[in-house]
């Protein structure tokens, strides 16, 4: 499957030694989904029947071109262009901000030794973000339980992946990483066709 990339996304080449991810630390990845922005779904909803039919062989799909992107209104461009090739509905899970993460940051014992730490530049807005499949979880139930709620979206589809701002070659862009390219149910023309919203 072949993709156009907006012009101002840039291919990196040569090794990935060239590359430095201003995220030095195991934590952040985990500690995004944990103190994001956006809430955690309900896991109850795995209790009642999906709107899509999980099947029992993987759906693969080809993850976003493993390029670099100068921002965030780049990788948004492209993202939609994606989604809409690839016939998926992706949606943000959680977001970092890069002041909590300048945050963190400074509460390590480098920063308080006083060495230097990879602080990012908060003009950036969001540090990294993790999306998943629109069927990647499930919707928070607000019902009072009067009436029935015989089907929920989510279903536990496994696709998901992370943006994070990275730096190569001391200039900051964001990278596609952490990738699980494949969904629990059939995507296809047909499904993309179903969804009420689209990219």
């Amino acid at each position: 499957m072949s993709l156009s990339l907006p012009a101002s996304a840039t291919s990196e080449g040569g090794s990935s030694d060239s590359s430095s991810d201003i995220d030095t630390t195991a934590s952040a990845a985990s500690g995004a989904a944990a103190n994001s922005d956006d809430a955690s779904p309900d896991t109850d909803d795995f209790k009642r029947p999906c709107i899509v039919q999980v099947v029992d062989s993987p759906s693969l799909v080809e993850g976003p071109a493993d390029v670099t992107y100068p921002s965030w209104s780049a990788w948004n461009e492209y993202l939609k262009a994606y989604s809409v090739k690839s016939r998926q509905v992706i949606r943000i899970q959680s977001t970092l901000s890069c002041v909590l993460r300048n945050k963190r940051l400074g509460q390590t014992a480098a920063a308080k030794q006083g060495m230097d730490v990879p602080y990012v530049p908060e003009t950036w807005g969001a540090y990294q973000r993790t999306y998943i499949c629109t069927h990647g979880w499930p919707a928070k139930d607000r019902s009072s339980g009067l009436r029935t709620k015989h089907f929920v979206r989510g279903c536990g589809c496994p696709f998901r992946f992370v943006v994070q701002l990275v730096q190569v070659d001391g200039l900051c862009c964001l990278r596609v990483k952490n990738g699980v390219y494949q969904h629990n149910h059939a995507v296809g023309t047909a499904q993309f066709k179903t969804y009420p919203e689209k990219p």
